[in-house]
């Protein structure tokens, strides 16, 4: 990344800024020495935002059309075009008639909710007469309805009741003579006291009055829909590339508040990939005659550029939700899209999960826009080949092994799929835990070794004992796959010399640059490390949960003893689908406990060996254009 310096003359500032708005490749930061006056919106910068906003308000209040994108506007063109759009009252009119409607309609629908709540006790509400009597309206459990009854006799003997049985509940409706004190023995009996309707009439009546007014709500919001399109087909294309149009030039006047002024020139500084920097220089050159453009120094952080192409692209997601890489350290998301894929498909482990989770994930992708969900489905499409790769490699098939998923098919065969390509490694999950345990925790070493590397190399140009000191760590990870097996299980894992010699050597070793780059301190960190290596053991862990659920529930317990007595086709079929589903579901957890798992392997055990970040994503001054185009900027405003 490269800081430069930009001067020209004060005439040219904002032919500049629209040749680098279009170039996209200048981060652009104010100036950081005195002497130049501080910058100022272009002169046009009032009325470009006023009707920006004017025309962003209509913009938001249109129906959007698919058209061709037109030439680009210059800022006085886009402000006289946008006052001759003068559609402002008409879809005000129009948004207020909508929110009035949907405004009477929820009230309606309330009022309707509550009149079906009482309607079961057939009541003409209009003539009962509220100046000589008390009307109490409220619910009880209907097992409850005697006992309120009793409660009340011991108030009063002046009362009647209505009641009408409503589900669990009965309606109750009771009059009392003036001045009766009847509330107390009401909420003993556990009358839930609802609010007496002020009708003119019955509630059937009322219902279907306010039915009627649905009717003719829905008709004006249907009205209001027709114009709303009218008036969208002949303005969205003129209001989308006017909105666009204004929204760069905003932009353009505000980055003009960046650049420093003397009496005569302009100075813009910013950030540049350096690669970039001669092609910035000769176009600039090639537009303007009185123009210096240098390199220049400066004690400001210089932001990252992500370059992420292919299949390494949506893991950036992952990277950024950490935090972004400063410039001098490894970028990491072309190293998670090797290492998360391979805990993922070493914890789902099953071919034909593998394959339905690939079909999901091709699902999602195809049906989100870019973001997050996308770039999920993405990893997830991704993560899916090794998924496939380690149930051949598990013998692994829908929880079934490879020959006897084929029998259902009628197929015989007595090997493994990898048999019949000559290849005898296979590895299941449940006869092999002991071997499945020792194979993850030596994936953790070899991941973690790895992550210590990258930080060796990160840290080569800061602090070298700092950097020696993640090689130590890797020494003492050597230290201990040399010891531990010898003084626990009496394992010699050289083939060469003395176990004891050479782990105690690699041992010293560590502690040695780990003590001379961190201090005492830095020796607390071995548990720490001895604990990230064992995390790694939540691949078998979790991986063998879902061969339980799916080996031994699913497929031995429903498909093996409850399906295999059954002759009835109907509930053959059924119970094939419930199996399904179950597998579905089992899929599902698999995928989702895989996705935590690999993620939290990554971003914490491996991240925190290596990646610091604390960096700021490059972000270049540039024009988004959706429905205009760059060129000369002309009136080529849609009609």
């Amino acid at each position: 990344m490269q800081y430069v310096r930009v001067i020209g003359l004060k005439e040219d500032a904002n032919a500049v800024l629209d040749e680098l708005q279009n170039l996209g490749a200048v981060e652009i930061s104010k100036p950081a020495y005195d002497g130049l006056e501080t910058g100022r919106p272009l002169e046009i910068s009032d009325e470009v935002l006023s009707q920006l906003t004017r025309i962003r308000g209509m913009k938001n209040s249109l129906v959007p059309f698919e058209f061709k994108a037109r030439e680009s506007l210059d800022a006085r063109t886009a402000v006289a075009e946008a006052k001759k759009i003068t559609i402002d009252s008409d879809l005000i009119a129009l948004n207020d008639r909508l929110e009035k409607a949907k405004k009477r309609e929820e009230e309606i629908k309330e009022e309707l909710a509550g009149l079906e709540a009482i309607r079961p006790l057939h009541i003409d509400y209009s003539k009962l007469d509220f100046s000589v009597l008390d009307f109490r309206l409220g619910k009880v459990r209907a097992e409850n309805l005697a006992r309120l009854i009793s409660y009340v006799s011991r108030s009063t003997t002046s009362f009647e009741h209505i009641s009408a049985p409503a589900g669990a509940y009965s309606l109750v409706l009771f009059a009392f003579k003036k001045g009766e004190h009847v509330s107390e023995f009401l909420a003993k009996g556990g009358f839930e006291e609802m609010p007496i309707p002020r009708l003119s009439t019955t509630v059937s009546d009322r219902m279907g009055a306010l039915d009627s007014e649905l009717a003719a709500i829905a008709a004006e919001k249907g009205k209001i829909a027709t114009e709303k399109l009218e008036i969208s087909k002949e303005y969205w294309p003129r209001v989308a590339v006017l909105n666009e149009a204004l929204k760069i030039e905003a932009e353009k006047a505000e980055m003009a508040r960046k650049l420093g002024n003397t009496l005569a020139t302009f100075t813009l500084e910013g950030w540049v990939v350096e690669k970039n920097f001669h092609n910035m220089e000769r176009h600039l050159k090639s537009k303007f005659k009185n123009i210096a453009i240098s390199k220049a120094g400066t004690t400001k952080q210089p932001p990252t550029e992500f370059q992420n192409p292919g299949l390494t692209s949506p893991f950036q997601f992952l990277v950024e939700f950490m935090s972004i890489p400063k410039p001098d350290e490894i970028e990491p998301a072309s190293i998670l899209a090797f290492t998360f894929p391979l805990i993922y498909g070493m914890i789902v482990g099953d071919v034909i999960y593998g394959i339905l989770s690939l079909a999901l994930a091709v699902y999602m992708v195809k049906k989100t826009k870019p973001g997050i969900i996308h770039s999920l489905g993405q990893m997830l499409a991704i993560a899916a080949v090794p998924a496939i790769l380690f149930g051949f490699f598990f013998d692994e098939w829908f929880g079934f092994s490879f020959s006897h998923f084929m029998g259902f098919f009628g197929l015989q065969f007595s090997g493994t799929f990898l048999s019949l390509l000559g290849i005898g490694l296979v590895m299941h999950r449940l006869e092999g835990l002991t071997t499945l345990i020792v194979f993850t925790i030596f994936v953790g070493i070899f991941h973690l070794s790895f992550g210590f590397i990258l930080g060796f190399i990160n840290e080569w140009h800061h602090d070298k004992w700092h950097a020696f000191a993640k090689l130590g760590w890797i020494s003492l990870i050597a230290s201990g796959v040399v010891l531990i097996p010898k003084l626990l299980f009496k394992t010699d894992m050289l083939p060469f010399g003395d176990s004891f010699v050479v782990g105690g050597i690699l041992g010293l070793l560590g502690l040695a640059l780990v003590y001379k780059a961190e201090g005492f301190i830095g020796l607390f960190e071995i548990p720490g490390v001895l604990g990230n290596i064992m995390s790694y053991t939540r691949i078998a862990a979790v991986g063998l949960v879902g061969v339980i659920i799916a080996e031994k529930i699913i497929n031995e317990l429903v498909v093996g003893n409850i399906m295999s007595g059954m002759t009835n086709p109907v509930l053959l079929v059924v119970m094939g689908i419930v199996v399904i589903v179950l597998h579905l579901l089992n899929l599902g957890l698999a995928m989702f406990e895989s996705l935590i798992h690999g993620a939290r392997l990554n971003l914490v055990e491996f991240y925190g060996k290596f990646y610091k970040g604390g960096g700021r994503k490059f972000a270049p001054f540039a024009a988004a254009r959706h429905f205009t185009r760059q060129g000369k900027p002309g009136k080529d405003l849609p009609g």
